[in-house]
């Protein structure tokens, strides 16, 4: 039997790559800045008690800040803002 790829045979999700993970003092304040600059900002979301703030940098490497939040799992920015 033939050997598949890597990318053949692992899910998708598997395979995405985080570039860098950086804990920070306040995620929602990265994320006001960049979209204040007009930077697309994907992947955010409230986990784990964590406010997550994803982008991508003009390499495509994946970019992550988190902090600390009380705000409800699941919450997205832009009801997160509201805090």
């Amino acid at each position: 039997m033939p050997r598949r790829s890597t990318s053949e045979s692992v899910p998708q999700v598997m395979q995405a790559r985080y570039d860098e993970i950086v804990a920070c003092e306040d995620a929602l304040a990265i994320y006001h800045d960049v979209v204040a600059r007009g930077t697309e900002v994907d992947e955010s979301f409230v986990g784990n008690a964590m406010g997550v703030v994803g982008m991508r940098d003009p390499d495509g490497y994946a970019l992550f800040f988190e902090s600390p939040t009380d705000v409800p799992e699941e919450t997205l920015p832009s009801a997160w803002s509201d805090r």
